[in-house]
């Protein structure tokens, strides 16, 4: 993985964001999945989903998952303003690639949007068929990358995320 160095060096201390992140309780947040067959195909089936983030806050989001690919496959977390609408991403499914995308409240302080993007990392990694070691965050065609996405980017490789129970 490579990580994009973005955000001032305080933003990424290790201790701080550990602390934070002990604190969570994932494991009780709200999930609800529901399937999405207007928006699935042959080559791909698509969920809709809700949760929880950390402080009740509702995100709701998208999950694609290529049903060519055998065994466990890659996957990407995005996020996209509530203004705009969720999509599939085509071009992620036929490279074999599951794709999430989520929206949450817009305004929220960067803290709760890292913790948001955690909340949905998490959750992916625990879906069935989906490969932990093999996440991806942020649209690879964007311009610039949020900074939620590069503290997560953080804390995917120093194991924080998948080391949560």
């Amino acid at each position: 993985m490579h990580l994009r160095q973005t955000v001032h060096p305080l933003l990424l201390d290790p201790i701080y964001w550990r602390n934070c992140l002990q604190s969570l309780d994932l494991g009780h947040c709200d999930l609800l999945i529901r399937e999405r067959q207007d928006l699935s195909s042959r080559r791909a089936k698509v969920a809709e989903f809700h949760l929880n983030s950390h402080d009740g806050s509702p995100l709701k989001g998208l999950c694609s998952r290529p049903v060519w690919v055998p065994g466990r496959r890659p996957f990407r977390v995005r996020s996209v303003s509530s203004k705009k609408p969720l999509e599939v991403d085509t071009a992620a499914l036929q490279q074999g690639v599951a794709d999430f995308v989520f929206q949450g409240p817009d305004g929220r302080p960067l803290k709760d949007r890292v913790l948001d993007l955690v909340a949905v990392v998490h959750m992916a990694q625990h879906m069935p068929g989906m490969d932990a070691k093999r996440t991806s965050l942020g649209d690879p065609d964007a311009s610039r990358v949020n900074d939620e996405f590069v503290i997560a980017e953080h804390l995917l490789a120093w194991n924080m995320i998948t080391s949560l129970p």
